[in-house]
């Protein structure tokens, strides 16, 4: 998300406390579905390119697909950000151990409607953890780094909290934008067990195995 009250660009990765983060910086007054702001970093430093979104309004015209030529158009003309915000703007994330994550996201699954019967159509059968790892796990779409990673790879980033460390990580983003009351309203969570009683060897390794470059590069453990 993109907040020009605060000069900041929060980049919203899935199931890292973000939707309280979105709510505290004022992006949305009521949650409802779809109201959290899931770009990557790179998507919302391409809304800088006058010129790209000029082609692509070009290109969509082509294809017939006019509904999408206006938003393409009015970013030509005058952006979402323009390229001296967000070289300017304080950009940070939030991310979370993979495998806490992982057991998270299922959990939201199973609870929510639209995750459970629509999208991973699990109405007649639902599967269990393993077996929702094992089949229904989109890594590309998941990849915490894929959210931050640009074209001049993890340069862009200012700052990468710790959702096991959010309290003092979000006070640091407070304190660098100003804002004087960190506390963080509680949104979208769901209680859910302990998720080292859920994981077995085969799912821990298979998690690993999924998300092995972020865990890496994280230095992700599976007890912290």
């Amino acid at each position: 998300m993109i907040s020009k009250k605060h000069q900041c660009v929060f980049i919203h990765i899935p199931k890292t406390a973000g939707t309280s983060i979105e709510k505290k910086l004022g992006h949305f007054e009521e949650l409802t579905f779809g109201a959290q702001d899931h770009r990557t970093l790179q998507e919302i430093k391409e809304n800088t390119n006058r010129i790209l979104h000029l082609k692509k309004s070009l290109y969509t015209a082509k294809r017939g697909n006019y509904n999408r030529i206006i938003p393409h158009l009015r970013n030509a003309i005058d952006p979402e950000i323009t390229a001296t915000q967000f070289k300017t703007y304080y950009k940070f994330t939030f991310v979370r151990n993979s495998w806490t994550r992982v057991f998270s996201y299922y959990t939201m699954v199973m609870k929510d409607d639209f995750f459970h019967k629509k999208k991973y159509q699990m109405d007649v059968t639902p599967l269990s953890f393993k077996e929702f790892v094992k089949q229904k796990i989109d890594v590309k779409h998941l990849s915490q780094l894929r959210y931050i990673e640009t074209n001049r790879g993890m340069n862009d980033i200012d700052f990468i909290g710790r959702f096991e460390n959010l309290k003092e990580d979000f006070a640091h983003v407070c304190d660098t934008l100003g804002i004087p009351d960190s506390t963080l309203p509680k949104l979208n969570s769901y209680p859910y067990r302990d998720y080292r009683e859920v994981y077995d060897k085969e799912t821990k390794d298979l998690v690993y195995k999924l998300f092995k470059e972020e865990i890496d590069y994280f230095k992700f453990e599976f007890d912290t």
